[in-house]
């Protein structure tokens, strides 16, 4: 009896003491709704983990919400909400091939700083086909699924692409302090993360394995979880499907029972839940009750960091006001593969931007309108990591289609949108908004406050002449405007307008932040408040919006207004002929307009100016030109920099509070006036326009650079001869921006023709008296300084356009096919001009653009050219051509332009190839023709592209301005 009393008293000891310190051990302090719990049954372990370390009442003061898989921006949007209490919010792997809205997509990973790359990988002790744990749907990706051992597969759905590394080195896990072989035994997702500071958990694979995996990850440690905290949210995305269980035990009430299940199941299929992933989640927990919670946003006093002091900028630095002088950037939304209003550019790309330009020894920053919370984070994160900051000057866009549609600012759904936009970013830099989704806007929660360095306000886009005209004589009766802290005198109803709304911003965050800061309003040569007799072009100067009309009163006189503008050296027209500003002499003695143009606009003004925009395109086509060389696109990268830095020093030789460089980054959405027939305006973004000057105004490059032409042909190792005669051989590579042409064994002084055929059914069939099957629609003739590509006349857009369809010029082609008719490739600066002043008509402008140049193509070469288009080396000829130069409205898609005499200047047509050959007479005479005469050109194709391949790449632009910047 006594020894069966023993054994009962010893179970007791066993399950029920561990009970009883279960039951009165501490509450977990986290609560769910009714619905989280429902949601909790689909996963085991987190249903078990959270009855195991128990749920509070009501008073936690930490709400669970789980995402599940197949999230809607409505559970989102639930998830997320933390207007009563704050949250934990755990993400299981997403499905994102199930997220159709791609705006959800992009606030999600924003949220939480997990950007998803597509590829997931598994180890497998098994990788032979028999193996069942290896999906079919993985096999079929591959024919011949010949491997055995153990190994990794790595796959992507999206491009339904497989990667297999036999390896016998096991995945590992943990931290920097320590790693350990992992016990995970299921898919593991590649995520991006914003900042590696944030992952609290990593894999890492073998370097045997990640060098095998370039382009699928980035080192050899890989995201396992990835924290951010916010203000009432705290953020866990989980790479894998880490709460998987066998089985659940029954029990859940014993006090350390996954702490004894870790002991004893270690090496189950779920040995790394009861290892590891409860203790992750135990830290996580204890991470999310340190959320700081609502923070008063209102200042108590009136607050103001930066004011206008006697002509120029001042910034408080430890309570003291110093002297600023602006030298920085403006910063668009463009990235390659995004328009602007889809928001492309990640916080880690803007973290690392803000580096390159403190790096530049820049100050400041200059944005249009509202960018993704990324840009609100990066920033402040590098402000407070550096001692020197880097201070904003923040516009508001005004939708530029409504104003030129209605020609009437006062329209009420311009006035509607325009005060929606400025009040959502007054709250954003406080760090204090939720912007929901909408098309063509960034979006999503912005709790980062950046107040502190925002220097000014520059309202509003460069405004269209005939929406300002409209505007007046629509509210020709309104008058003045005389508001709480900005009134008019003698001002038009447009400035009226623009005075109320610099004056609701104001009163805005007075209210709301008791903060104010110094405003401007966005200006352009086009309506500043100067006559230009000399101007030829009468919208260039029919409308003034003048800055002195409008004043600031109250408060606001404590940090003043200042007026800003875009002045660039080519454009318009006046710039180059008015004959005082050409007369002009600037401090370093030159005759400069640009300078005599910012002398006369500063003059006219009764506070100081900022440029806030004036630059150089560093592009291989070009636009307008200037008498200096300051042209619109056709210079180099190195010409580039030494422009802009005599720019910036004439703006502060003419005593202005500074300029912002546009721009810091290319944007490949962009378009220009004399190109933007030539592509397909929905495909911009996703292939680089060398030929569109407007897409090249940045000191930072996005570049493919497969080929770097510069005589030596490493770059070419690896790809087949497309045509071989003789001892010729013709190669053939494309990316992003070029199609490249590596014709070897032939020396500089022989003729070559390369020849190609882009669309079906048309070009010459006769070149040089030898006879193709396929029509010939461009050559390139390396000629030496005579080189260049010449297309056949009947494909020839320059001249369809200006010639056939707008009688500007004389045709080149009648529209008869065959014509055996090659001609120069030409591009238009200036249509046929009267210049009042000078009583003189110019006639109708353009450049050869065909017109080969020999260089060297390669930004590591000391004699780098970034107009290069050829260079011969030992054993041939490298060439890159331009897309467009072929004619090309899209290459991403094989998309060219059409039939023009048939369907006119929108015509277009998408190929399945194009058919390459040449033609070389050497210079003893002998011709040889590849790939024969009366033989079909080989043809060379490629993948179409939605996602554009590219490297960051700093211009030589950059240095020369962090020089001029010191």
């Amino acid at each position: 009896m006594n020894r069966f009393v023993l054994l009962i008293l010893l179970v007791a000891g066993i399950f029920g003491l561990p009970y009883l310190f279960w039951l009165f051990q501490g509450n977990s302090g986290v609560s769910a709704s009714e619905q989280t719990r429902e949601d909790l049954q689909q996963y085991q372990g987190m249903d078990w983990y959270f009855k195991h370390v128990k749920w509070e009442g009501d008073s936690a003061p930490l709400e669970l919400s789980i995402l599940p898989e197949d999230v809607t921006q409505e559970k989102w949007d639930a998830a997320i909400d933390a207007e009563q209490k704050q949250k934990l919010v755990l993400l299981q792997p997403i499905n994102w091939l199930g997220v159709q809205d791609e705006l959800l997509k992009r606030e999600i990973e924003d949220f939480t700083g997990a950007r998803s790359t597509g590829w997931v990988f598994r180890y497998f002790d098994d990788l032979s086909s028999s193996n069942s744990d290896i999906p079919e749907s993985t096999l079929a990706l591959q024919e011949n699924w010949d491997y055995s051992g153990a190994g990794y597969i790595f796959t992507n759905d999206r491009l339904e692409q497989v990667v297999v590394v036999p390896s016998d080195e096991p995945l590992e896990q943990g931290t920097e302090e320590q790693w350990v072989t992992s016990d995970f035994q299921g898919w593991i997702e590649v995520m991006d993360a914003s900042i590696d500071e944030e992952v609290s958990f990593w894999f890492r694979l073998p370097d045997e394995v990640t060098n095998q995996l370039e382009g699928i990850v980035d080192g050899q440690q890989v995201p396992g979880i990835i924290e951010r905290s916010h203000p009432k949210v705290h953020t866990a995305y989980m790479a894998g499907n880490f709460q998987e269980l066998e089985s659940p035990p029954g029990l859940y009430q014993i006090y350390a029972l996954s702490d004894v299940y870790g002991f004893f199941y270690k090496n189950r299929s779920d040995g790394f839940y009861w290892s590891t992933f409860t203790d992750e989640l135990d830290r996580i927990i204890a991470n999310a009750k340190e959320l700081p919670g609502d923070v008063e946003k209102r200042n108590e006093e009136l607050t103001y960091h930066s004011r206008i002091g006697q002509d120029e900028f001042e910034v408080k630095v430890d309570g003291e006001w110093q002297s600023f002088t602006a030298k920085g950037v403006n910063i668009g939304m463009g990235a390659p593969g995004y328009f602007p209003g889809e928001a492309g550019i990640s916080e880690e790309q803007y973290y690392r931007w803000f580096q390159q330009i403190g790096e530049m020894n820049a100050n400041s920053i200059r944005v249009y309108t509202v960018h993704p919370p990324g840009f609100y984070r990066a920033l402040k994160r590098y402000n407070e990591e550096h001692d020197t900051p880097l201070y904003v000057f923040h516009g508001v866009w005004a939708e530029e289609e409504l104003l030129e549609e209605t020609k009437n600012a006062f329209n009420e759904e311009t006035q509607k949108r325009f005060q929606k936009e400025y009040q959502d970013i007054v709250n954003i830099l406080h760090g204090n908004a939720r912007v929901l989704p909408q098309v063509g806007h960034a979006s999503g929660t912005y709790d980062a406050d950046i107040s502190d360095y925002v220097i000014g306000w520059i309202i509003g886009i460069e405004w269209y002449p005939e929406m300002v005209i409209g505007t007046n004589e629509a509210n020709k009766d309104i008058g003045d405007y005389e508001g709480e802290y900005v009134y008019t005198e003698g001002a038009s109803p447009f400035e009226h307008w623009l005075a109320e709304h610099m004056d609701d911003i104001i009163k805005y965050e007075m209210d709301t932040y008791n903060e104010i800061r110094p405003i401007s309003f966005t200006n352009w040569v086009t309506t500043d408040l100067l006559d230009h007799p000399s101007e030829p072009l009468e919208n260039e100067d029919m409308v003034s919006v003048n800055p002195n009309v409008v004043s600031v009163k109250g408060e606001l006189e404590k940090v003043g207004q200042f007026a800003s503008y875009h002045i660039y050296p080519y454009y318009p027209d006046f710039l180059n002929v008015d004959k005082t500003y050409r007369e002009y002499v600037d401090q370093d003695g030159m005759k400069n307009s640009y300078a005599g143009y910012l002398n006369d606009l500063k003059k006219a003004h009764k506070m100081p100016v900022l440029v806030a925009e004036f630059g150089i395109p560093a592009s291989r086509g070009g636009t307008h030109v200037n008498p200096y060389g300051w042209n619109q696109g056709n210079v180099t990268e190195e010409q580039q920099g030494e422009i802009v830095a005599k720019l910036y020093r004439t703006i502060l030789a003419e005593d202005y509070l500074g300029g912002l460089v546009f721009s810091w980054q290319d944007e490949w959405f962009k378009r220009t006036w004399n190109t933007m027939d030539y592509d397909n305006p929905e495909r911009r973004p996703y292939w680089s326009n060398q030929q569109t000057n407007e897409q090249h105004f940045g000191l930072l490059s996005f570049d493919s650079m497969k080929v770097k032409v510069d005589g030596d042909f490493e770059d070419w190792a690896e790809e087949e001869a497309h045509t071989k005669k003789s001892s010729v051989e013709l190669k053939v590579s494309h990316d992003e921006t070029y199609l490249y042409l590596n014709l070897l064994g032939i020396k500089e002084t022989d003729l070559a023709q390369i020849l190609l055929d882009t669309i079906p059914d048309q070009g010459n069939k006769t070149v040089r008296d030898v006879k193709f099957q396929e029509g010939i629609d461009f050559q390139v003739s390396l000629d030496g300084d005579e080189s260049r590509l010449l297309i056949d006349s009947y494909y020839d857009f320059y001249h369809y356009l200006y010639g056939n369809d707008q009688k500007m010029i004389e045709p080149v082609s009648t529209g008869r096919k065959n014509s055996g008719k090659f001609t120069p490739i030409y591009y238009v600066l200036n249509k046929q001009l009267y210049y009042p002043e000078l009583k003189k008509v110019e006639p109708f402008q353009f450049y050869e653009t065909g017109k080969l140049t020999r260089g060297n193509g390669n930004p590591s070469s000391p004699d780098y050219n970034s107009l290069a288009d050829y260079e011969f080396g030992e054993e041939g000829v490298e060439i890159r051509i331009p897309w467009l130069l072929l004619q090309f409205r899209d290459p991403s898609r094989l998309e060219v332009i059409g039939d023009v005499f048939q369907d006119g200047v929108e015509a277009s047509e998408v190929i399945e190839s194009i058919g390459i050959g040449a033609i070389v007479e050497t210079e003893d005479g002998e011709v040889v023709v590849l790939p024969g005469e009366s033989q079909e050109l080989p043809r060379y194709t490629w993948e179409t592209w939605n996602i554009p391949t590219f490297q960051e790449r700093l211009k030589p632009s950059y240095y020369i301005l962090q020089d001029a910047f010191k």
